[in-house]
């Protein structure tokens, strides 16, 4: 859709007008966060480093994303305006392991995420300012996706034995 380069992670804008997106090199590694409109024009750079799994927030005011610019994978908030992102990104997740697959909350309050810092994959939550923590789920097997109600609640999927099985939590947690 956009041209010869090696894109991946879509994710449409709330009212639909952008499309975020990673742009990998040839070994596959992210040389950043892209906006574009769905025409495939205007393409505007959002970040320069090894960044994936862009997430709007409702209002279209910020990204959440996946990165690896300090060693491991966490997760990073950008404002973004109408030329492109105002500032930094900002680290809201530091721990060891993995912080990855982003998702806002119905009123973007809090940001669901899953993370291996426990030893296994599970849910938790933060705000957008990296502040409250939360675990919602200590599960003994891995959960390897989730979805965000627009009633505050979270669907997600959890593989035991080789079979997938969906289970929905509110988004108070454990």
């Amino acid at each position: 859709m956009f041209g010869s380069i090696s894109e991946a992670d879509p994710a449409w804008s709330p009212a639909g007008d952008l499309v975020a997106f990673s742009v990998l090199d040839d070994s596959g590694n992210s040389s950043g966060i892209f906006l574009r409109n769905p025409d495939g024009v205007n393409r505007i750079q959002i970040s320069q480093s090894n960044d994936r799994n862009p997430a709007w927030s409702p209002d279209a005011k910020h990204l959440a994303f996946v990165s690896t610019r300090d060693g491991s994978e966490d997760i990073y908030v950008v404002e973004i305006g109408e030329n492109g992102p105002h500032g930094q990104a900002l680290q809201i997740t530091q721990a060891p392991g993995r912080d990855f697959a982003p998702i806002w909350s119905e009123n973007g309050d809090r940001i669901a995420f899953l993370s291996d810092r426990n030893g296994i994959i599970d849910i938790f939550t933060i705000d957008p300012d990296g502040e409250n923590l939360e675990t919602l789920t200590r599960s003994p097997v891995n959960i390897s996706s989730m979805d965000w109600s627009n009633d505050n609640r979270l669907v997600f999927e959890s593989i035991n034995s080789g079979a997938s099985q969906l289970f929905v939590i509110d988004s108070s947690g454990i």
